[in-house]
């Protein structure tokens, strides 16, 4: 049976391979540039979460970013754009690039859910968080658009192929094909 340590060894080995690419500066400003434009209000804790994983790399910038994030800052714009500039992000991540107050679950349009589940793709590609994580946040946002669900087809076996993958449990070669079947079905929803 699935227990709460065994997510918390996945999580850990996850982040521990992430950490493991982090050897200079230019690699921590990588790693902060990536998460800080993801900071919506669905994401902002696991974006925070990514970023406090930098105090186990052996750099005084990582050191400086779980520190920001250990100080428990308002998420506001402006504190933001002071931590990518604190970082050396001044030019492609500033004021205005963070989409904060735009709240990705009150979509409630075939176009504005397509391009939530995009997004969503693109996250699980380019593996910036747990695949169950990622799986949970494409299912609430289903929750709160039953309406679309319900009458889309696609959106339907979208939504349940993300409640089989934020479960854990399943064995990798089954969690492996769910997850190309959904990111296929994202694919043709466009």
């Amino acid at each position: 049976m699935f227990q709460t340590k065994d997510l918390q060894q996945i999580r850990a080995r996850f982040w521990q391979d992430k950490l493991s690419r982090i050897k200079t500066d230019d690699d921590v400003r990588r790693f902060v540039g990536i998460y800080l434009p993801l900071f919506t209000e669905d994401l902002a804790d696991l974006c925070l979460d990514a970023l406090s994983h930098l105090s186990q790399v052996n750099s005084d910038l990582a050191h400086r970013v779980a520190d920001w994030v250990a100080s428990d800052q308002d998420l506001t714009e402006s504190n933001l754009a002071d931590l990518a500039g604190g970082v050396g992000l001044d030019g492609p991540v500033r004021e205005g690039d963070f989409k904060l107050f735009q709240p990705s679950r009150a979509l409630a349009t075939l176009a504005g859910v397509t391009n939530y589940f995009c997004l969503k793709k693109r996250e699980l590609e380019q593996e910036l968080f747990l695949d169950y994580d990622i799986a949970y946040s494409i299912v609430a946002l289903a929750s709160y658009n039953d309406d679309l669900v319900e009458s889309n087809q696609a959106i339907n076996q979208i939504w349940d192929l993300a409640t089989d993958l934020e479960l854990p449990i399943r064995p990798e070669s089954e969690r492996r094909q769910k997850k190309a079947a959904m990111l296929k079905l994202i694919d043709e929803l466009r």
